[in-house]
């Protein structure tokens, strides 16, 4: 099978015509532009053809079957209804184990500042 070439270069096209290099380059220029002047940024590129235009997105999956086998692994039902005002998971596995007596699962550390 032949891969797409990117628009700019002779790497493989990741996204909308271009290479992983060129897209991030893309990207980071767009995001830099205020958001009013993001699809003028992008319609000139498209007609430099410098990008292929968006796809348009599939449409909306009723039902995803792999977060149901993920649910169920993790005994979490996906076919309840989320309230808003539902309790954090942290938070709620931490009143559940202060209930039962149980100790909690400890929280991930974001930093570890080494011994000097």
């Amino acid at each position: 099978m032949d891969e797409k070439k990117c628009l700019l270069c002779e790497n493989v096209e990741r996204s909308r015509g271009l290479c992983i290099t060129h897209y991030s380059r893309f990207a980071q220029a767009k995001n830099a532009l205020p958001k009013e002047k993001q699809a003028e940024f992008e319609q000139m590129l498209i007609a430099r053809k410098f990008l292929c235009p968006s796809r348009p997105r599939g449409p909306k999956v009723e039902r995803d079957e792999f977060a149901e086998v993920a649910a169920e692994i993790a005994g979490t039902p996906r076919d309840r209804e989320i309230d808003a005002n539902e309790e954090p998971t942290r938070k709620r596995v931490e009143r559940i184990h202060r209930k039962t007596g149980t100790p909690a699962p400890k929280s991930k550390s974001k930093s570890k500042k080494k011994p000097t």
